[in-house]
């Protein structure tokens, strides 16, 4: 269908040009202003540079980048984790509970609200950066998940309860979500939009540029099931003679992360307890033979350490020429999509030895959030795409149209305005650890010192002084970045 504008009078014609001239002038202005700001990649980036120099980072300095509303949760997640690398335990959980606090006012907002449908119309109509950053769902679980840590730390033990069964309900409704939006990208599809994804899917330029990051997202089975999370639910439950709860937590970390030799013992030992060892044969595992899994001796106590290492990579994006069909005939459009380079390995497990040097335990992997973070995009991919074909369909329409009502060199302005106007999305929790790692130990009562040895080429280890109480559980949160390695002991009731 052609639009067609007509005026009644030659001067309403020209005033008329005077404000599209001037809308695509401010456009421009705002986004040349815009790019002389840090972006929040480039902050994030200088924090990491200050703390391998071995600086503490001015939480502060996320504000300038993280200053829209838009960003107001990323700001929160950011300055959290900052101030919880900084050893600053009463600011992290400031900013962890105002974090937790924008999560439950967007739970409280009906779901189609007159704000929330224009947001979304602007979304589809403009990019998906002008909608206020909402967090996804593994951000959401890791963010309790580091609060619950900070909460131990305090030291408040009735909080720690409080945090851990409300990780078992954002879980939930973490898999309700994420069904809702499997519901919504096939309900796209049936009000026709299949075309769109289609046309851009099936390129082989897509194809081969998408393919390391479909290769890793298939390497996990969703993005907001976390072993880690499960092992620290399962050590409290334990901690507190729930053995049910735990046993059941311990058993998902292990259907998460079947190769983990400490998840492996904690489900042999927790089967043997509630005389449940048939359930073994479920991970391939037989039970425990008291030769090589003796039961702890009854003056020793547990140690669990929980380790978090480096940083989750950010975002990148490609740009690729999708053909558009216009009335003016088929025009390729360059859209500009995100995604995730091929996943590295950089895990650096963690050797925990006695003060003589003796290796007690190292640290093994259970969770890598680089892969969460892959695999949430991918089930996000055929929204985004379908998103930015319709918005590229629009624009190459108005372009023409524009074109044919006001001359070539406007619709040429026109395009290139609106190209540049239309960004992907590649806002993410930028400083959430990498890796999370797991080890457990059995240790006579007394104070223990112990050496935290990352088997590195970084010599940057710590000694560290751990009380055991016979018949309980001390655990030990271990952060360590590049330049920095940080511990916090603290002892379960």
């Amino acid at each position: 269908m052609t639009m067609t504008m007509t005026f009644a009078h030659p001067q309403q014609y020209l005033a008329w040009r005077r404000r599209l001239a001037a809308c695509c002038a401010l456009c421009l202005l705002a986004l040349l202003a815009g790019s002389g700001c840090q972006t929040h990649p480039q902050v994030v980036g200088k924090i990491k540079v200050e703390m391998m120099q071995g600086r503490l980072a001015n939480p502060e300095q996320l504000s300038s980048a993280l200053n829209s509303s838009n960003d107001q949760l990323l700001l929160y997640l950011e300055r959290g984790r900052l101030r919880q690398i900084n050893d600053d335990l009463d600011g992290s959980m400031a900013d962890y509970l105002a974090a937790m606090s924008f999560f439950d006012q967007e739970d409280a907002k009906a779901r189609y609200t007159a704000t929330g449908a224009g947001s979304q119309v602007m979304a589809t109509m403009v990019n998906d950066r002008t909608l206020p950053y909402s967090g996804r769902s593994y951000e959401r679980i890791m963010l309790l998940q580091q609060q619950a840590l900070n909460v131990l730390a305090m030291g408040d033990y009735e909080g720690l309860g409080v945090m851990v069964n409300n990780l078992a309900y954002q879980i939930g409704q973490a898999e309700k979500r994420y069904q809702e939006e499997l519901e919504a990208v096939e309900k796209q599809r049936q009000d026709g939009h299949e075309k769109a994804y289609s046309a851009v899917d099936s390129m082989p330029a897509f194809q081969n540029q998408m393919a390391a990051m479909n290769r890793d997202a298939a390497k996990v089975r969703n993005s907001f099931q976390n072993a880690y999370v499960y092992y620290f639910s399962g050590m409290y439950y334990e901690s507190r003679q729930d053995w049910s709860n735990a046993y059941l937590a311990y058993k998902t970390a292990l259907r998460l992360q079947p190769t983990c030799r400490t998840f492996q013992d904690d489900v042999r030992r927790l089967a043997r307890r509630m005389q449940r060892e048939e359930e073994l044969k479920e991970f391939g595992l037989e039970p425990a033979a008291p030769s090589t899994h003796p039961a702890p001796a009854p003056d020793a106590g547990t140690v669990v350490f929980f380790y978090e290492q480096d940083y989750v990579d950010e975002k990148q994006s490609f740009q690729l020429a999708v053909p558009i069909p216009t009335h003016a005939g088929v025009t390729l459009v360059n859209i500009t999509f995100p995604y995730y380079p091929e996943v590295t390995n950089r895990l650096v497990p963690l050797a925990i030895q006695s003060r003589r040097g003796q290796e007690l335990a190292v640290t093994e992997l259970a969770c890598d959030l680089q892969r969460l973070a892959v695999k949430d995009l991918s089930e996000q991919m055929p929204g985004i795409i379908t998103r930015m074909v319709i918005r590229a369909t629009l624009k190459a329409i108005a372009g023409h149209e524009m074109q044919r009502q006001l001359g070539l060199a406007a619709g040429l302005a026109a395009t290139v305005a609106m190209a540049l106007l239309e960004q992907p999305d590649l806002r993410s929790w930028l400083l959430l650890p990498r890796y999370a790692q797991v080890a457990r130990l059995e240790l006579p009562a007394g104070e223990h010192e112990l050496a935290l040895v990352p088997r590195s080429t970084l010599n940057m280890q710590q000694s560290i002084s751990v009380p055991v109480s016979a018949g309980k559980t001390t655990v030990v949160h271990i952060v360590s970045v590049p330049g920095r390695m940080i511990s916090r002991v603290t002892p379960l009731p």
